[in-house]
């Protein structure tokens, strides 16, 4: 893989991904990871004095900046320290708003991989946790998303939840250079719905996943939820992948926001990938 991109700020959550990402660097070839943290403070942070906001001036909002600074290198120097000696370690600071700077750096930088944390619980998660929906919704690039508990296992086997009737979503798989070709994993496909003639369209993921291992499954449970966390306490999986569009199983589960799908309630990463 030639360049992920890990937003950041001091959290545990933050460092917990960059603990599994350390892990993956020993795995999985990856050529440079990006840090990027914003420094951006909200305007209304700047004109309003309450009991939860602090008046900042021009010197408060440099300090803090400098601190922040301070604090990249020395995480950036200890993160490099840990990952594979042929793994580079940049580092981008911005003052822009960070879904903006997300963006831009996606457009400068063009990552294979943008990777997340999921923690949206823990009240000291940090900010890329609690934005973690909004990012994941406006990154053009496919995008890992780790929840809090989930420890770094080679990604062996992947589970592909999608509608057997929309199988034309698995061309994301033929991608040059796709994301899921650096880790290959052997593909369970989960027909998540039951509909339509499952044997006859079982013989189309040949064509369609050219170059994959994979066995095709189909769930008899009515709730789409349970179906794929049933699925997932039966087989060992290391990884899940929700397919991109705008019927991907995600919004396709009774109609739940991803907030609330996003880790399926598992301890196993999700890969979202996006038409490119």
């Amino acid at each position: 893989m030639k360049t992920i991109l890990i937003p950041i700020d001091f959290s545990s959550a933050t460092q917990h991904v960059l603990n599994y990402v350390a892990y993956a660097s020993k795995d999985v070839e990856i050529m440079r990871i990006i840090l990027l943290i914003s420094t951006y403070t909200s305007i209304y942070q700047q004109i309003i004095f309450s009991a939860e906001y602090m008046c900042l001036n021009e010197h408060n909002v440099e300090t803090e900046r400098k601190g922040i600074v301070s604090h990249l290198e020395d995480l950036s120097h200890k993160f490099s320290e840990r990952v594979n000696i042929t793994t580079k370690v940049e580092k981008a600071i911005t003052e822009l708003p960070l879904i903006n700077a997300i963006n831009r750096l996606i457009a400068q930088e063009d990552p294979d991989l943008l990777i997340l944390n999921s923690d949206q619980s823990d009240v000291k998660s940090g900010y890329i946790g609690k934005n973690v929906i909004a990012i994941v919704k406006a990154s053009t690039v496919p995008t890992l998303v780790i929840p809090s508990n989930a420890h770094y296992q080679t990604f062996q086997t992947a589970l592909v939840p999608i509608d057997f009737q929309e199988l034309d979503r698995l061309t994301v798989f033929r991608q040059p250079l796709a994301v899921t070709s650096h880790i290959s994993p052997f593909l369970k496909v989960l027909d998540i719905t039951g509909r339509g003639d499952f044997q006859r369209e079982k013989q189309n993921l040949s064509r369609l996943l050219t170059g994959f291992s994979f066995e095709a499954y189909q769930t008899e449970n009515s709730d789409i939820l349970e179906g794929i966390m049933g699925f997932i306490r039966q087989h060992d999986l290391q990884l899940i992948i929700a397919l991109p569009g705008k019927y991907n199983f995600f919004k396709r589960l009774t109609h739940k926001s991803i907030t609330q799908t996003i880790a399926l309630k598992s301890d196993l990463p999700v890969l979202i990938l996006k038409q490119p």
